[in-house]
């Protein structure tokens, strides 16, 4: 709605649906004042869509689906053959050591955040729904 607004003093004598008959046919939208307060605006039908904002869900909708799909195309059992992966730590009743716990606080500092822009509503629902497919893949132990 990038057009200019016309401003109307709202008087017993003024006539609403005169206003409103302009507003389509120029698409100018209206503003009307009284006594100096602005207490309504009219705009043309087909500008309202536009002026309202866009939902949140909506914003994110392809940043999620391209985080849903990031890994579709990895296959594990190759990736774990050709990359060296840690070994995991044996269970132990010893505390963990003073570089251990500095690599812990880096690594989820370093995590924290990184989803902060996803709408996680939507992406549970996502979620839900692609477990629901029937093209979903056979789950290999």
């Amino acid at each position: 709605m990038g057009k200019k607004i016309v401003r109307v003093k709202l008087t017993p004598d003024t006539d609403l649906r005169g206003i409103i008959e302009k507003v389509h046919l120029d698409k100018t939208p209206r503003l009307i004042e009284r006594d100096g307060e602005a207490i309504a605006v009219v705009i043309d039908a087909d500008e309202y869509p536009e002026s309202l904002p866009v939902p949140k869900s909506r914003r994110f909708k392809k940043k999620l689906l391209a985080l849903a799909g990031a890994w579709s195309d990895l296959d594990t059992d190759d990736f774990k053959e050709t990359n060296d992966l840690p070994k995991s730590a044996a269970v132990t009743d010893a505390p963990p050591s003073d570089e251990e716990i500095r690599l812990s606080r880096e690594g989820i500092l370093k995590a924290s955040g990184s989803w902060r822009d996803i709408d996680i509503n939507a992406l549970k629902t996502y979620l839900r729904e692609r477990r629901k497919a029937s093209n979903r893949p056979p789950v290999r132990l």
